[in-house]
């Protein structure tokens, strides 16, 4: 059994964990002021503790812990935006380095630490994916396997094979961190729980992510969440206008795409969603809208079967900072609702042609 509490902000600051064999653990989590998680540990069985207040008299919601009271597991994170950049813990300092820029699909990890004779040690390892981000083994430079392991569908570790003692890959899902003491998954903006596939506590957009306050995704083969915010009811109601307009549907695996997208939290993104709601143009309007190629290995497998029949863009790839530059330099002065959609359309098709940059 688990018990879980949080702050004010809805952000997880403490579990106690009960045990099979009568113990208990306590664990404390700590954020940065833009709520990114940058620390965590577990406290000593009797350690103080200092009352976090709601503000109001004689309502004291939790307990926190002092950083003294922390063992020896605290473990430290430090975050470029919200790529997890470093961690530190008691095996010494990781560094993670990603595809790209735009992408949250780890590439290499490189460990720096001191051996017990004082000399300064590194190491680089590198992770290597299946087709939605999912790291599947860790190699070292010479290419000498460090770390295998195999996952249930929703993104749970099945099983995991350390070649060597020091292995240490904590990623699941793009963008989630496992926390080996809870089983959840640190989602930035929430915690994502594996067996159930949903998250455990609410999203924060509220309803801009759907009626479902926990939903994690419609599957994990189609769809990656790597900031704990879900758009899965908007794409479906995305699809459902599509439909109603008969826009042609490929007969390749596709994803609905919001050209403007629908919950991103990109000052550009937002600005174009409040452009489109001053026009009177929903957000899911079939003009917003194009089917493209859930992931590079469906793009892939269709032009192998019919060479050059796809061109379009994947789904998996097209939310990069320079896709939403272009769809915001394209968009920002238009404000006729009629050429709007004209414009939308139009990138839409530079999607499907492969031609739109990104």
């Amino acid at each position: 059994m688990q018990n879980y509490f949080y702050d004010l902000h809805d952000q997880l600051v403490k579990v106690e964990i009960f045990k099979k064999d009568g113990s208990k653990e306590t664990w404390a989590y700590h954020y940065d002021s833009l709520g990114r998680r940058i620390g965590k540990g577990r406290l000593k069985e009797n350690g103080g503790a200092e009352t976090l207040s709601d503000g109001l008299k004689d309502h004291a919601c939790l307990n926190t812990p002092n950083s003294k009271d922390i063992l020896d597991s605290e473990i430290t994170f430090l975050w470029d935006g919200s790529h997890l950049l470093r961690e530190q813990n008691s095996d010494g300092l990781y560094t993670y380095i990603y595809t790209d820029a735009d992408s949250y699909e780890p590439l290499a990890q490189i460990r720096d630490w001191t051996d017990t004779e004082g000399e300064a040690k590194q190491q680089t390892s590198y992770f290597h994916c299946d087709q939605i981000g999912i790291p599947r083994e860790m190699t070292d430079k010479d290419g000498n396997l460090l770390w295998f392991g195999d996952y249930y569908g929703w993104g749970k570790l099945k099983s995991e094979t350390n070649i060597t003692e020091t292995a240490h890959q904590p990623f699941r899902l793009q963008n989630q961190y496992c926390d080996q003491e809870t089983g959840l998954h640190y989602n930035f903006f929430r915690y994502y729980e594996p067996d159930a596939g949903r998250f455990v506590n609410q999203d924060p957009i509220g309803l801009m992510g759907g009626s479902n306050f926990y939903l994690f995704a419609l599957n994990t083969q189609g769809w990656v969440d790597p900031w704990g915010l879900d758009c899965s009811s908007d794409a479906q109601e995305l699809r459902k206008n599509m439909n109603a307009k008969n826009v042609p549907e490929p007969n390749y695996k596709n994803s609905a795409h919001h050209i403007v997208m629908s919950n991103s939290m990109d000052t550009r993104m937002v600005a174009l969603r409040e452009k489109m709601q001053t026009m009177g143009i929903k957000i899911n309007d079939a003009a917003n809208s194009v089917f493209l190629p859930t992931s590079s290995a469906v793009k892939d497998k269709c032009n192998q079967d019919n060479p050059g029949a796809c061109s379009a863009h994947a789904h998996s790839k097209v939310h990069t900072n320079t896709y939403k530059k272009n769809v915001y330099d394209r968009l920002k002065d238009i404000n006729d609702p009629v050429l709007f959609k004209k414009e939308l359309r139009a990138i839409g098709r530079e999607l499907q042609s492969g031609t739109f940059s990104i």
